[in-house]
This record gives structure tokens, sequence and C-alpha cells, in this order.
């Protein structure tokens, strides 16, 4: 079985329950809270029928994007019977059908964790494709730099084994890309913390994901933009 099977098919096991085991405890709250935080007044400047959400799993987000994209049939099942009024495809995130520059923002959380370096450039270029010149491309990466760091993550399967440094991410985009911003996502060790206490250390460790120390964080989430030509 090859990776992408092997992804697809966790996934396809988990899509059930996944909302409950990863964002109904305090640990999936805390994060998606944070990412909240710094996504909602993004995605509210754009309008939903421009927004394409890819590797949209079960819906997060859903309720700013009309489009969603993914390739577990079962993560799309949980999707679709939350937004029954939105445009789900099942597709590869590298391989849409969607028209050139169909798009003014895609949104992609949680994804690239999951692949390998080959393979991120391949969706990467793809929604390059997808967007308008001067559209929006919002996305996060776990931070090379923490791992380094804390000697995080072995890597020994595919499960969140892909990281990027923000250099690295600029250099591979390239020079038809340019940078607006970034910001840092979980830089304290929360999932150490006990849960009763996690939510009293939201403001501090919101405050140190700040953009110069992003790097230390768990996940960088990072905001490009397609060259205006």
């Amino acid at each position: 079985m090859s990776k992408d099977r092997d992804i697809q098919a966790y996934y396809d096991e988990s899509a059930k329950d996944y909302d409950q085991s990863r964002f109904a405890n305090s640990y999936g709250q805390f994060l998606q809270k944070q990412e909240e935080r710094y996504l909602l007044p993004l995605l509210r400047l754009f309008n939903p029928m421009k927004i394409l959400n890819l590797g949209c799993g079960t819906g997060r987000f859903m309720e700013h994007c009309h489009f969603g994209v993914d390739f577990s049939p079962k993560m799309l099942e949980q999707a679709e019977k939350k937004y029954p009024n939105k445009s789900f495809t099942l597709s590869d995130a590298a391989h849409t059908d969607f028209p050139d520059t169909s798009f003014d923002l895609v949104l992609s959380m949680h994804m690239f964790m999951h692949l390998d370096k080959e393979k991120s450039k391949e969706i990467f270029d793809e929604v390059y494709r997808l967007l308008r010149p001067g559209g929006r491309f919002i996305f996060d990466v776990p931070s090379l730099v923490r791992r380094e760091l804390f000697k995080g993550h072995s890597g020994k399967s595919w499960h969140g084994s892909n990281a990027y440094t923000m250099e690295e991410i600029k250099l591979t985009l390239g020079d038809d890309w340019d940078y607006i911003d970034h910001k840092g996502i979980l830089f304290l060790p929360i999932h150490r913390l006990p849960s009763a206490i996690r939510p009293y250390f939201f403001g501090i460790d919101t405050f140190l994901c700040r953009n110069l120390t992003a790097e230390y964080s768990s996940y960088m989430l990072i905001i490009m933009q397609k060259e205006d030509f």
C-alpha cells in the first residue's frame, strides 16, 4: 500500500469520530481557538464563493468557504452532513479539476504535515494554478526549528512527519509568490499541562506565538500571495 493510500485509509477509518476525538477535548479546543483568532478576520474579508478549503476533512472552517476538496470519501461524508449546501469534491489535492484562477483564497490546514516535500511542492504548484493573480494562500506546517530544538517527532511514520523552516517555505514556493505574514500556533507544550488549567495559558501562548518567535512554536500558520502580474 502506498503512502497516499495509508493516509486515506487512516482518515477513512477515523472520519466518524474525528471531530469528537480531535477537537472536543481541551487540547483541540485550545488549538481551534488559536487558529480561529488568526484566521477568521482574514477569511471574512473574502467572498466564500471564492474560497477553496483544500484538504477540508470533516469541514473545519467550511462556514467561511463554499468549496471543499479532500481525498478521503469518509471524511467528505461527514463534511457533507454538516454543510449540505456547500460544494465538496473527492480529489487528490495536487490534481483538482477546477479551472485556472478560480479562487481568491485557498485555505489548507493540517494537510502538509503528513506529506513529503515532493508531494507538497506538487500541491503548492496546484494552488498557484487555482489562484487569481494577487490571490492569497493560507496554510500551516510544523516548524522544523522547533523540532530540531526539542528533538520532536522521530519521523518513523507519515503522520505529522513533514516540517519546514520559514526560509525553506519561501524558497520552495519561489519568486512567483510574495510573503505576507506568518504566526505561530502552540508555543507552550499545552499537551503536557493538566486539562483543567490549559485555558488559562491561552493569552500568554498566543502572545509568544507572534511573528518574531513563530518558528519556535509547534506550527506556523503562513500567508503567501500569488504575484499580481
